[in-house]
C-alpha cells in the first residue's frame, strides 16, 4: 500500500527534470472585425494572448502615417511612397524611411516557445498603396531575416486571402528561451502615391491576426544519469546520479 506514494514522488521528480511538450496553441490573435475605421492606435494590443508569452503589439514604424480616413474593420496606414517611383523602392528603402510594421513574442521566465505558423489571414491595399509585403524576423533586434513576401493583388473591402505561412521549419524559431525576444516586422513598399493605404484586414470571413505555436516549461538543468527509490522503514528513500549540474541565480 505504500508503493503507490513513493511511485508517485518519482513520476513527479521526473517530470520536473523533463521539459514538458504541450500541443499547438495560439500564442497571439488581433481581431480587426469590430475597427472603427480610425486606424486604431499603435501599438494595438493583441485582442488573446498566451499566459505565458507577453506579446507586444503592433506598432507602426517612423514612416507610417494616419492621414486621412481609414477603412473600416482593418488596422493599417499609409505614407510608404516617401516621393520616390515605385521601381525605385525595395526592402532596403522601406526599412530606411520606416515602412514597416513591428510587434515582439516573448516567452514568460520558465517557459520557452517554439512557433509554428501565422494563421490564413487577409491583407488589403488601395490602388496607390504598397503592394510588396515583406515578413521578417529576428532574435536580436537588428539583424532580420526574410521568411516570406506576399504581392499584393488590388482588390475591394474582400482584400488578399493569404493562406498560413509555415514557421516550424525556421530552426531559429523553435525552443526561444525567455531570455531571448523575437521581433517580428513586416516590410512595406511599391505604393504609387503617399495617400496609399496597407492594411491587415477582417475581410469576408472576418479574419484575425493569429500566430501559433507551443509553449514548454523549461527543464532542470541537470543531465539525469540515474533515479531509484526505495522505502527504509516506512520512509521513502529517493537516490540520483547527474553527469551536468548547472547553478543559476
Amino acid at each position: 500500500m505504500k508503493r503507490l506514494p513513493l511511485l508517485c514522488i518519482i513520476a513527479l521528480f521526473l517530470t520536473a527534470v523533463q521539459a514538458t511538450w504541450g500541443q499547438t496553441v495560439e500564442l497571439a490573435r488581433w481581431n480587426f472585425v469590430n475597427a472603427s475605421g480610425d486606424w486604431g492606435q499603435s501599438p494595438n494590443d493583441p485582442d488573446v494572448s498566451n499566459a505565458n508569452v507577453t506579446v507586444t503589439g503592433l506598432t507602426r514604424g517612423s514612416g507610417v502615417t494616419t492621414a486621412a480616413t481609414a477603412a473600416q474593420h482593418a488596422w493599417g496606414g499609409n505614407g510608404f511612397n516617401d516621393g520616390l517611383a515605385t521601381s525605385d523602392q525595395n526592402a532596403t528603402t522601406a526599412v530606411a524611411n520606416g515602412n514597416f510594421i513591428t510587434f515582439t513574442v516573448k516567452a514568460n521566465a520558465g517557459y520557452s516557445i517554439s512557433l509554428a505558423q501565422i494563421a490564413a489571414c487577409n491583407l488589403r491595399r488601395s490602388g496607390t498603396g504598397p503592394g510588396a509585403t515583406l515578413w521578417q524576423y529576428s532574435l536580436d533586434g537588428t539583424a532580420f531575416t526574410d521568411i516570406i513576401q506576399y504581392n499584393l493583388a488590388l482588390t475591394t473591402t474582400s482584400g488578399n486571402a493569404i493562406g498560413a505561412t509555415n514557421l516550424s521549419t525556421i530552426t531559429a524559431l523553435q525552443n526561444v528561451p525567455s531570455t531571448t525576444t523575437i521581433t517580428f516586422r513586416v516590410v512595406l513598399w511599391g505604393a504609387s502615391a503617399d495617400n496609399g493605404t496597407w492594411y491587415f484586414n477582417a475581410g469576408p470571413s472576418n479574419q484575425s491576426l493569429i500566430f501559433n505555436g507551443t509553449v514548454t516549461s523549461t527543464p532542470l538543468p541537470l543531465d539525469l544519469l540515474s533515479f531509484k527509490g526505495k522505502q527504509i522503514n516506512g520512509i521513502n528513500r529517493l537516490n540520483w546520479v547527474t553527469a551536468r549540474e548547472k547553478y543559476v541565480s
